[in-house]
């Protein structure tokens, strides 16, 4: 019961620890120069205000950008987390559901030719941007074979629409799928030839 924390052990106390504890791994635990984010993004626990509940859960993703550091994320995550519940007198169950286990690295040589085609075709290129930490399993084809991974700037400019991908309101501009089409199908005739 509320009234009586001191006669058990309370698992949001340790699951709001370990989440503290979480969101500094890649300040603290992993190299500056070697990006990484880690984003506990769902803490459940308890059904009733006055009961102190049995168990706390926490879910969230990482995201990384050098093969290699999400076995190590994993193992700082599950470290972090289990000598953190075993300090509150609990216990931590550390599980994963690997999804997109490797970096997205463009092939330089495939890259420099998509982006000779494309300006070749008629389409804009923007910038080169930051990378970005949004994860995909196109990786898993690039370590299989050369390419590279790119955006298309097909954002809708309707009103109430919006490009931003996880949103309600996102949209595509259809009209410019025929210079997309166009762009792959060059790309893939210069490729095989």
């Amino acid at each position: 019961h509320g009234s009586r924390p001191d006669l058990t052990v309370d698992p949001i106390k340790a699951a709001v620890d370990v989440y503290q504890r979480l969101i500094t791994i890649p300040t603290n635990h992993h190299s500056m120069f070697n990006t990484c984010v880690v984003s506990p993004c769902q803490i459940t626990a308890g059904n009733k205000n006055n009961i102190i509940p049995e168990t706390a859960f926490i879910a969230g993703n990482i995201r990384f950008f050098k093969y290699g550091d999400g076995d190590k994320i994993f193992a700082k995550i599950k470290e972090v987390a289990e000598n953190t519940a075993r300090a509150y007198g609990t216990e931590a169950v550390v599980t994963s559901q690997v999804m997109s286990p490797l970096p997205v690295i463009n092939d330089p040589a495939c890259a420099a030719r998509g982006r000779e085609i494309a300006q070749q075709v008629g389409l804009t290129l923007a910038e080169p941007r930051d990378p970005t930490a949004g994860s995909d399993n196109f990786a898993e084809f690039l370590e299989a074979f050369p390419g590279f991974y790119m955006n298309l700037g097909t954002h809708s400019s309707r009103p109430g629409t919006s490009g931003n991908h996880h949103n309600p309101t996102f949209d595509v501009e259809e009209s410019t799928f025929k210079k997309d089409v166009e762009f792959f199908l060059t790309y893939t005739q210069r490729f095989l030839a």
